[in-house]
């Protein structure tokens, strides 16, 4: 179990992109991601967070912090 919704979408983000550490202050594309890591993101913030997320929010965030703070303001319980 993660210990906040915060560290739940961060752990995603690094599942997805198989990395250890995350700098959490580039965006998606600095750490290699493509469109379709990204949709697998979301579609992972949306089923294991409950976070109503949008492609093009992940698109716009200015970086993984601002992204997963997003995301993690909007999960269900």
């Amino acid at each position: 179990m993660q210990d906040s919704p915060y560290e739940c979408v961060l752990d995603i983000v690094r599942r997805v992109l198989r990395v250890d550490t995350l700098d959490v202050r580039k965006d998606f594309f600095d750490l290699a991601a493509t469109s379709l890591s990204i949709m697998q993101i979301v579609s992972l913030v949306k089923q294991e967070c409950g976070a109503p997320v949008s492609i093009m929010e992940a698109f716009d965030a200015c970086d993984i912090d601002s992204f997963a703070r997003m995301a993690a303001e909007r999960c269900e319980g």
